[in-house]
């Protein structure tokens, strides 16, 4: 009885799912657009029901199909997105009267919090303790509406810079942060920080940006292009395994862990073997990578890629 109605139960799903992939051709816009969202909710065993519809004979459906898939895969792969914020620095007085009192992590001034520095992480003037405080994120990556790493010409040797732009509502709480910051003597700095460490410490040089900004920092192409990403929300933690299949035939792990690193976004993730298959690590770009090739490869290969528990 038990097995039966578990069969009852994933044939209704997958007709959830079926009656989904039909709205997608509905004449209303709005019902489409459900539909659209709902396939994104579907569980994750359920994407070899949407894999049958990517060639759909209709290519919007067929597009929303694989855009569904990509947004199950990340939902499920992933443990989080790297979190980021703009923090003004505390006020140098502020900063001074902590230090002088002891900096005692317990006794943080009201209004403050601490953060540490990253590794590599220039630190600003008057602000080179390991750990200082700073103010209340006046800036999140859902303020961010776009983000683009551009080659610095103010130097000789290559050197690159990050441009960004606000959403309206970002843009307004920037620009009185940098009011403030500006008219700080000595000027002010932002925290710019990745999951709570300062990774950068620009110095704010003007009262209002207007929702364009300009992070230079002396970056490599390679900094320039991550912070972009970092900025946009598109690096995702991820948290996967790639099962061995049951059966003989899976292609050995040291030809998988090739082809695994062969694909878009996937050069840098840390990958380590088991006696039951591999385990895939690190932030990948979810816009550069492309989650659903590494799906459908490594099933090909003989591996079942699943979330990590």
């Amino acid at each position: 009885m038990i097995a039966l109605a578990l069969a009852a139960l994933l044939a209704c799903q997958d007709d959830s799912v079926e009656a989904h992939i039909k709205a997608l051709s509905h004449a209303d816009p709005a019902v489409r657009k459900k539909a659209a969202e709902e396939l994104a909710k579907s569980p994750y065993d359920k994407l070899p029901v949407l894999e049958k519809h990517l060639a759909n004979p209709d290519q919007e459906v067929g597009a929303q199909v694989r855009l569904a898939m990509r947004r199950v895969l990340e939902s499920n792969l992933g443990s989080r997105k790297a979190r980021f914020e703009l923090r003004p620095f505390a006020q140098k007085a502020v900063m001074d009267v902590w230090v002088d009192e002891g900096a005692d992590p317990k006794k943080v001034p009201k209004g403050h919090e601490l953060a540490a520095y990253a590794d590599t992480a220039e630190k600003a003037p008057g602000f080179e303790r390991d750990w200082v405080l700073v103010e209340p994120a006046c800036v999140t990556q859902d303020d961010i509406a776009d983000a683009q790493p551009e080659p610095d010409m103010g130097f000789r040797e290559p050197k690159w810079l990050v441009r960004f732009d606000l959403k309206e509502t970002g843009a307004e709480k920037f620009d009185k942060a940098a009011a403030d910051l500006f008219a700080r003597e000595p000027r002010g700095h932002l925290a710019m920080t990745l999951d709570g460490k300062i990774i950068s410490a620009p110095l704010v040089n003007a009262p209002r940006f207007g929702g364009k900004c300009v992070v230079q920092g002396h970056y490599s192409e390679d900094e320039a292009k991550n912070l972009a990403r970092i900025l946009k929300g598109h690096w995702l933690e991820s948290s996967m395994r790639a099962n061995r299949g049951e059966k003989d035939g899976a292609t050995p792990a040291e030809k998988t862990i090739d082809v695994i690193r062969g694909i878009r976004g996937l050069d840098k993730v840390t990958i380590k073997r088991d006696a039951a298959g591999l385990d895939i690590t690190g932030f990948v770009d979810t816009e550069e990578t492309n989650l659903l090739d590494l799906w459908r490869v490594l099933r090909d290969h003989g591996y079942r890629l699943v979330p990590k528990k």
